[in-house]
């Protein structure tokens, strides 16, 4: 699209989770992983002209992260399909993350505190905790309890959609956004942060 050879590009997002169920893989952070993340697939189309635009878009990764949330292929012999894991310190190195080191540093990038209105958000729903340890530096910065709510009711009523989760949550949004600016979030194996700053178009 940048080099001009396409006008538009259309963006997929597929998981099908439920067939990396493993019977092996009992520890606790296995079947965690498994009751949080569903199949799903979402797509989004993206044009050099539209009602938003992108001014920052960026990718970290958690420092000391690694192997806390991971998709492996079967690399033993008794495991019959990919392994998902979702270790319970994912949450805790995410709050250090946001509140104490880089990512404290990013979401001033993203927004100062002193600047009012808010930006709307678009958080990947990647559990209860996930959200909670986001949610905690978003709302002492002075976000509204209810900014992340549409993030809420995605892992309420559906689970996590893998990749398709932030296109579910920016379907459900993206109608209802008075704001002129909007912060979207996601999470993923690593632990990585992919994130993007978009303004409306007037």
């Amino acid at each position: 699209m940048r080099a001009g050879d396409a006008k538009a590009v259309l963006v997929v997002g597929v998981e099908v989770t439920s067939s990396h169920y493993d019977i092996n893989s009992t520890d606790n952070s296995s079947l965690v992983a498994h009751a949080l993340f569903a199949d799903g697939a979402a797509a989004v189309v993206l044009a050099p002209e539209g009602k938003w635009k992108y001014e920052k878009t960026g990718m970290s990764v958690i420092p000391n992260s690694k192997g806390l949330l991971t998709l492996n292929p079967p690399f033993a012999k008794e495991h019959t399909s990919y392994r998902m894991y979702l270790d319970k310190n994912v949450s805790n190195e995410m709050g250090i993350y946001f509140s104490e080191g880089k990512g404290k540093d990013l979401l001033d990038s993203l927004h100062s505190s002193n600047k009012k209105p808010f930006p709307a958000l678009c958080i990947h729903p990647g559990g209860p905790k996930i959200l909670q340890a986001f949610g905690n530096e978003i709302y002492s910065r002075g976000w509204s309890k209810n900014s992340m709510q549409n993030s809420y009711d995605l892992i309420e009523n559906y689970g996590n959609l893998g990749a398709a989760a932030i296109l579910f949550v920016l379907a459900k949004s993206i109608n209802q956004i008075e704001e002129d600016e909007m912060i979207t979030m996601a999470f993923g194996p690593g632990v990585t942060v992919e994130w993007a700053k978009l303004s409306k178009v007037h």
